[in-house]
């Protein structure tokens, strides 16, 4: 079973073999049957809109069924890392919930992943931008950090 290591997704925004644009298909068979999905889609009887392994979500338009959205934003493992489920298994890295910035910050610099600082106090988030296109945002509450908060890579 491979391992998806989170360094490596900062990196290169592929999560293991699975790229966005990627179709339900491409997913299962990859990591198999998911978690969960949304139950707004199954209630409706369509085809998933996310499909959940551990803490990781994957999202998928509904007019052409391709992956637009890898997000975390759910930290359950025992150090407050993301974990995964089934055959979508991960190597956190050093992302963990409540991490600072700074701290972030200088691991990327460490294993030298270049990345933007972009501020949203409009959304109480600061983001780490990388030249993947995947971002890691902050929460900040009247000016005071409170950590990571999520990881995504979306296409707009």
């Amino acid at each position: 079973m491979p391992i998806v290591s989170l360094r490596d997704f900062l990196g290169c925004g592929r999560f293991g073999s699975i790229s966005l644009g990627a179709d339900r298909r491409a997913l299962a068979n990859t990591f198999g049957q998911p978690e969960d999905v949304d139950a707004h889609s199954v209630n409706a009887r369509r085809p998933p809109a996310v499909m959940k392994y551990g803490d990781i979500e994957f999202h998928f338009r509904p007019d052409t069924g391709l992956m637009w959205l890898i997000n975390i934003d759910r930290f359950s493992g025992p150090a407050r890392e993301p974990v995964g489920w089934g055959g979508c298994q991960i190597d956190a890295w050093v992302i963990k919930e409540g991490m600072s910035r700074a701290g972030l910050e200088r691991e990327l610099e460490r294993v030298t992943l270049p990345y933007v600082f972009e501020p949203k106090p409009k959304l109480h988030q600061e983001r780490l931008v990388l030249t993947s296109g995947v971002e890691v945002g902050f929460t900040i509450d009247e000016g005071e950090p409170h950590g990571l908060a999520f990881v995504s890579f979306c296409l707009i």
